[in-house]
């Protein structure tokens, strides 16, 4: 199972829109897909659940209790969406909490490890929706994943927000150095709610394209009602016609970075062989 998280420490730069939207593009590949929604926000959960299902007590506040989680409490905590090969494990508001609570629990940077070795040969993916946040949340997450997006608007609070992501997982990859494990990568950064032109959008992408180079994919999402519209309304854009303008963008942005996620399966296997 590949591990790949959408991560901002700014809020609103689009995680949620792109990690539902990346499972479903890939389950429509024909790919098994966990969703993990990791933000007390719950937006993913909400897109994802099925009216019936009551998810007030088996969430993922379960894996921050006192003792680490078993195998069977990860498997209760997995539930099927309205998708097919889109299962999803939930969120909830009280996740908020946590954050202050971690460091009292054993291993607790490593809550997050029994999904992985629970379903690691159930699913082909394991799509993460992070919180807007640098703290031990986030550094549960990076522990257990392979791929790292960025998704940012093109301005000054979003170029901030990337550079702390940024740090986050080069001290995630200090630890792993430590540890002797592969390091984890940045898949790409992702401009999102770009507006044509303006000045500002425009330079710093520019100014952002020149510094990270290779890292920053090449399309970008363009600032469309229809993604806003879509979460609202619990579909994506590839769902309706009349988004469709907003789903060839999607497209667009997912194919290239589907094409950068392959390479480094590919690699990671031979790392491991």
């Amino acid at each position: 199972m590949f591990v790949i998280s959408f991560a901002s420490c700014k809020g609103g730069a689009g995680k949620t829109t792109l990690s539902t939207h990346f499972s479903y593009f890939l389950a429509q590949k024909g790919f098994k897909v966990l969703h993990l929604d990791m933000d007390y926000q719950s937006a993913s959960t909400y897109f994802f659940k099925e009216p019936e299902q009551n998810i007030s007590v088996n969430n993922i506040t379960k894996l921050f209790q006192k003792f680490p989680p078993a195998k069977s409490t990860v498997m209760e905590l997995i539930y099927s969406s309205r998708y097919k090969d889109i299962d999803y494990i939930p969120s909830t508001p009280l996740f908020a909490d946590i954050e202050d609570e971690i460091t009292m629990l054993r291993d607790w940077n490593r809550r997050l490890e029994p999904i992985v070795q629970s379903v690691g040969d159930i699913y082909n993916f394991l799509v993460i929706d992070c919180p807007p946040s640098k703290g031990k949340v986030i550094k549960n997450i990076f522990q257990i994943s392979n791929a790292i997006i960025i998704p940012m608007e093109a301005d000054r609070l979003g170029f901030d927000g990337m550079q702390l992501t940024l740090n986050e997982i080069a001290e995630n990859n200090e630890f792993r150095k430590y540890e002797n494990r592969q390091l984890l990568k940045t898949a790409g950064i992702a401009f999102n709610l770009v507006e044509k032109n303006t000045i500002i959008n425009s330079t710093y992408m520019e100014e952002i394209r020149m510094m990270y180079k290779e890292l920053v994919l090449t399309n970008a999402l363009p600032k469309l009602v229809a993604y806003r519209q879509a979460l609202s309304v619990l579909k994506t854009v590839f769902e309706t016609k009349e988004w469709q303008p907003a789903a060839i963008k999607m497209e667009y942005l997912f194919t290239e970075l589907t094409e950068r996620l392959t390479t480094m399966i590919i690699s990671q296997e031979d790392t491991n062989v």
